[in-house]
């Protein structure tokens, strides 16, 4: 699409003002401060988003007594347009519908992933049409899908490569193209590691910081790293897998072909595999973790020594990176204060927090189903940062409106 340099700083202008205010509603005053524009630019900026939807006057708390008349507070419209999130998984597929605030509007997890990919796209395909027909009247403008699908993944041609535990069927499938070609709208994938960095960063507390990491803990560990408030992607797209960082030298062979992975001690499925060498009755995360809780001193000790791999490699990331938080998300969440307290106790024996580094260790504030709305969140992340992305949305949306 091509546009001229006027309506390109425009739109890039206006696109900053979103990212601004989704973070913090804001008065016009304040906004010009921070972008170094005038009053009058950035009146005539938010007035056109304004009249466009995307925005509106704020509820305003109580702020005390004021003379004359109260500025206003600007905020994004939670339904200026809705996002298509897709979720795929190792064991299903989760679909919903999200606004701009991360709220889900309808979700839904029905779809197991088949050997027959082709079949589990049409299913996908009917769901989402389906939803989306339902929802009529309430949704004015879709302005896309997010698929958050597990790495490794091509980022530039948005394909699944060789995850494992799935099926073989679906390596190297360009699951955007196929789903775009399903649904008529743009589709975008991405790792559903980066995806939850995204969904941190846009509506989460990693708002608040401009280097930090997030670990998803399930069967598998994923990771997303956030740089100078930018999700690392790397030189080829694979970004950080922290969960394949070498915690046990000559340790236990991982999928990947190596030995000794993080992965292969912290993640939820390693410790109930060492567990249940011990505790055969105990077969899920969450009663380990209620055993714990209750005092069983076989699940503590567990908890305490995968706590120790996370510490060793928080530690690592920080004398590269010096983040400023590390975020815990996925099963290892389930009344997930117990490890990150031990995580934050292993972790403090880091010579750089010993300085007075020490990142904050907490659960991630992704709100609702984190999965479905950081699928959506890979085009929340677009519209708030990436160039002209919501020129072009505005576009669509205004030819959708003739």
């Amino acid at each position: 699409m091509e546009i001229n340099h006027r309506s390109g700083m425009k739109a890039e202008n206006q696109r900053h003002i979103l990212n601004l205010i989704n973070k913090h509603p804001s008065f016009r005053a304040a906004l010009a401060t921070e972008l170094g524009l005038t009053q009058a630019a950035v009146s005539l900026l938010t007035e056109e988003l304004i009249q466009d939807e995307i925005i509106g006057p704020a509820e305003i708390g109580a702020a005390g007594p004021m003379v004359g008349r109260r500025p206003e507070i600007l905020d994004i419209r939670a339904d200026w347009g809705a996002i298509v999130g897709i979720s795929i998984d190792r064991s299903q597929v989760t679909i919903g519908i999200v606004d701009l605030k991360g709220n889900a509007i309808t979700e839904n997890t029905l779809l197991p992933v088949k050997e027959d990919y082709e079949d589990t796209i049409r299913q996908i395909g009917s769901a989402v049409k389906k939803m989306l027909a339902q929802m009529k009247g309430q949704i004015h403008f879709v302005i896309g899908a997010g698929v958050a699908i597990p790495g490794p993944m091509d980022l530039k041609s948005g394909s699944i490569l060789e995850p494992p535990g799935f099926p073989a069927s679906w390596y190297h499938l360009p699951i955007a193209v196929l789903l775009e070609k399903q649904l008529g709208f743009p589709v975008y994938a991405e790792h559903n590691s980066r995806a939850l960095a995204q969904a941190e960063i846009c509506l989460g507390a990693g708002e608040r910081y401009s280097h930090f990491m997030i670990l998803n803990v399930n069967a598998g560990i994923g990771s997303g790293l956030v740089l100078n408030g930018k999700v690392y992607t790397g030189a080829h797209g694979i970004g950080c897998e922290i969960g394949h960082m070498s915690v046990e030298r000559g340790g236990r062979i991982c999928f990947c072909g190596r030995r000794g992975c993080l992965e292969q001690y912290a993640s939820a499925a390693a410790v109930l595999h060492e567990v249940n060498r011990i505790c055969p009755d105990i077969h899920t995360w969450t009663e380990l973790i209620d055993r714990a809780y209750n005092g069983n001193q076989i699940c503590c000790d567990f908890l305490e020594q995968a706590a120790s791999y996370f510490g060793e490699v928080i530690r690592n990331v920080m004398s590269l990176c010096d983040l400023e938080a590390v975020f815990f998300t996925g099963q290892i969440a389930y009344r997930g204060e117990l490890i990150l307290k031990l995580i934050r106790e292993k972790a403090q024996k880091n010579a750089v927090a010993q300085m007075g580094k020490l990142p904050e260790i907490a659960l991630s504030s992704i709100p609702g189903n984190p999965y479905l709305v950081s699928s959506a969140s890979i085009l929340i992340y677009k519209l708030y940062n990436q160039p002209l992305f919501f020129y072009e949305k505005n576009i669509e949306r205004k030819k959708g409106k003739e």
